[in-house]
């Protein structure tokens, strides 16, 4: 089972439990849910929050999605992450910010994201980088061949790699979209698609 503390969640730990288990039990994921509050006036991005958890010498498998919000943010971190959090981040940049661990997910609908709609020559993994960050396809594949794309968190270096609709990409400088819509095609036989690219 996969699971990172919310049904959408994109960075999750896998459970590997027997088989006469029906299911294993969210609540026994080694992880909490950690409450950030401050001023609404002041603006903090998931860059600012990742980088004070990282400052803490804290490696990147330990930290799972972080939702931000207006005046509020949620990280999903594993317990043993959680508690060195708690003990010494009292601020993220220069904005001192509250901290509680016993507080529910509320954040989920709090991801914004601007839509980028365009036709592409087919569903190629270069063909849809091109589009997601304004690249040419030739731009687009030296990024690919570079190790610098990965398709559902995981890195794939083949320009050829075929796509479906609501794979996760992420191109390293560039952010992390979805392909959430094929439209169908033109009259010259081009793909209608839809990525929405997480802000």
């Amino acid at each position: 089972m996969l699971y990172g503390g919310y049904e959408d969640a994109r960075r999750r730990i896998l459970a590997v439990y027997p088989d006469y288990f029906a299911e294993y039990i969210t609540e026994a994921f080694p992880m909490k849910c950690l409450t950030f509050t401050y001023r609404s006036e002041d603006k903090l991005t998931h860059r600012d929050f990742l980088g004070s958890f990282m400052a803490q010498q804290l490696k990147r498998e330990v930290i799972g999605d972080i939702v931000v919000g207006e005046g509020v943010a949620q990280a999903f971190v594993t317990d043993v992450a959680a508690k060195l959090i708690g003990s010494s981040v009292t601020k993220i940049g220069r904005v001192g910010v509250k901290l509680a661990d016993n507080e529910p997910f509320r954040l989920e609908n709090a991801q914004k994201f601007q839509e980028i709609s365009g036709t592409v020559a087919s569903l190629r993994l270069d063909c849809a980088v091109g589009l997601a960050a304004h690249l040419s396809r030739e731009k687009a594949a030296v990024l690919i061949r570079s190790d610098k794309v990965d398709v559902n968190h995981f890195t794939v270096s083949s320009v050829s790699h075929e796509l479906k609709e609501g794979d996760i990409l992420s191109v390293r400088g560039c952010g992390r979209f979805v392909l959430s819509r094929i439209d169908g095609s033109t009259k010259k036989g081009r793909i209608h698609i839809n990525l929405r690219k997480y802000i």
